[in-house]
């Protein structure tokens, strides 16, 4: 069976899913393509932090 989409990585999304369902364990590509959105929510959440507890404070 050939899996066509438009996304080329949903197969290794699917694998991923599927191992972490199976094991309870993340795959390391499945984190890999995760870490450039962690690192903009942590950057943002960073960014929030630096700017509320000054005027907090103030």
């Amino acid at each position: 069976m050939r899996l066509e989409t438009e996304t080329s990585l949903l197969a290794t999304r699917l694998a991923g899913e599927w191992i972490f369902w199976e094991t309870g364990n993340v795959d390391f590509l499945m984190f890999t393509m995760a870490v450039q959105g962690m690192l903009r929510l942590v950057g943002f959440g960073s960014l929030a932090i630096v700017l509320v507890v000054p005027a907090t404070a103030w």
